[in-house]
């Protein structure tokens, strides 16, 4: 696989293509949504897992600087503590995803409801708040070890025709985000009809291979490889 990185409108990002790659073909993309302190080459691994011939990867850097040690800087999407202090920076994030779903499907990818988001930790409430509210571009998301938006946050972006397929993994021994809040999510999403898969792993905070046995057939049923 080839890895380009760009310095987009609002964020940087890597874009990960075949190395059989032709512009005329409408590959399916999937954007990695990476957690807070870390950036947009931490998900690039999965790409070997879920195909490294049928798609385009597209990883954007979340633009919040987060000092990890010395002379070490991670990225995440909004400050801690949480969402709701800091709705500025929030519509900011959101506003630089699609920027960059935007620069990509805008160039040389032609591509309808072709779009699949994967996040982890903060990259998940992430996938949450972009996909649910450009459901004519995402097709389906999945949310890793994952916090959600508040409830009244996902009424609000939630379709009134809901059709994108939900994964959600979470860890039961996670120390940072419970299982209890994935539950609370999914009991909601199902209220207004949303198809979701839902399954609490033996993890921490993190994405074991039993998650990606289950993730990786999930995605190629719900947007399926280009041949």
């Amino acid at each position: 696989m080839k890895m380009l990185e760009h310095i987009g409108q609002t964020l940087r990002y890597t874009t990960v293509f075949p190395d059989d790659y032709r512009a005329e073909l409408e590959y399916p993309i999937v954007v990695f949504l990476h957690g807070f302190g870390s950036d947009m080459r931490d998900l690039i691994p999965l790409a070997e897992e879920i195909g490294q011939g049928g798609y385009v990867y597209v990883c954007p850097n979340g633009p919040v600087e987060v000092p990890i040690g010395p002379g070490q800087t991670g990225y995440g999407w909004i400050p801690l503590p949480g969402l709701k202090r800091n709705p500025a920076q929030l519509n900011r994030s959101i506003k630089g995803i699609h920027e960059v779903v935007d620069e990509v499907i805008g160039g040389n990818i032609r591509v309808r409801r072709r779009v699949m988001l994967v996040g982890f930790s903060q990259g998940g409430e992430m996938a949450y708040r972009y996909g649910l509210s450009y459901p004519g571009i995402v097709v389906g998301l999945a949310t890793l070890c994952s916090t959600s938006p508040p409830p009244e946050d996902l009424l609000h972006m939630m379709s009134d025709l809901p059709n994108q397929p939900i994964f959600i993994a979470q860890g039961v021994n996670d120390p940072m985000i419970g299982p209890e809040d994935a539950r609370e999510t999914r009991q909601l999403l199902e209220s207004r009809r949303y198809e979701i898969f839902h399954k609490d792993y033996v993890m921490g905070h993190e994405i074991i291979p039993q998650v990606l046995d289950d993730l990786v057939p999930w995605i190629h049923q719900v947007l399926p490889p280009i041949h």
